[in-house]
């Protein structure tokens, strides 16, 4: 079925962008940077989610309940993102972000009782846009690295979790 159809030019080759200056463009200072950061940002996310039991099983009885609270947050804040990005621009909702995580992260470690569920809130709303900002933010400031930047960063989101239980573990 596949065959026969006709599929569209990718953006890059649409725009002229050849692929030998696609992978040099990989090595562009900032997107190094922002792979960097990608990493930094996965762990906030995934890590405390998948850890969330473990870490506040000692503090609550419903732990779970505590990740789908912030995990529902995120699904509400994925939805309404659009206008949240036009008014900040990428770079302020990345920042905005990274503030309400460590402060959700701070209240998740420091309270106890329903306290917890508010930690849960702000951090749910810390962490909802980080992994689409930072794919956002590659796609507009730096188109030249094509679909192979965006799966780059992607897997660095996803990398960053092994690395982590590999490496982390003995820290």
């Amino acid at each position: 079925m596949f065959t026969k159809q006709h599929f569209p030019v990718t953006e890059r080759v649409a725009n002229g962008i050849s692929t030998g200056e696609m992978y040099k463009s990989l090595a562009n200072p900032l997107f190094i940077f922002m792979i960097i950061c990608m990493f930094g940002t996965a762990i906030t996310e995934l890590f405390t989610g998948q850890w969330i039991d473990v870490l506040l099983r000692n503090v609550t009885d419903n732990a779970l309940l505590v990740l789908t609270v912030s995990t529902g947050v995120m699904v509400i804040g994925r939805a309404f993102a659009g206008p949240i990005v036009e008014k900040l621009a990428p770079q302020g909702v990345l920042l905005m972000s990274s503030i309400l995580a460590t402060l959700g992260l701070y209240l998740l470690g420091n309270t106890s009782g329903n306290m917890i569920f508010a930690g849960a809130l702000v951090f749910g709303a810390g962490v909802c846009y980080f992994w689409p900002t930072m794919l956002g933010f590659v796609a507009e400031y730096l188109p030249k690295t094509g679909a192979v930047g965006l799966n780059l960063m992607g897997g660095r989101y996803v990398r960053s979790i092994y690395l982590y239980d590999v490496y982390g573990r003995g820290l």
